[in-house]
């Protein structure tokens, strides 16, 4: 069984996005048809993605005084087609203080 590297993940996850943006896009669902019926490593990976490594900000920002602040955050689709995304930070209970 292969190994995907982070190439191989940032690879995927666009043809997520890609997929996500244009449901209806035949040439793109053969694709994906024939790379999982020629790849079983890529079958497996396109059906049980790992959310856990899906993340498109950042979680620690530095404040005015150079100080870490943890900050959890959700990224928010804004737009019909699925390009445009909005990421709004919410200051963690760990870093309020």
């Amino acid at each position: 069984m292969a190994q995907a590297d982070d190439g191989d993940h940032h690879l995927l996850a666009q043809c997520r996005c890609d997929l996500a943006a244009a449901p209806e896009d035949l040439a793109m669902q053969e694709l994906i048809k024939a790379l999982a019926k020629r790849s079983p490593d890529f079958r497996r990976w396109w059906e049980q993605p790992n959310h856990e490594e899906y993340r498109y900000s950042i979680g620690t920002i530095l404040d005015t005084e150079a100080y870490p602040r943890e900050y959890e955050h959700a990224t928010l689709l804004v737009d019909e087609h699925r390009h445009l995304r909005m990421v709004v930070y919410l200051s963690s209970a760990a870093s309020s203080g």
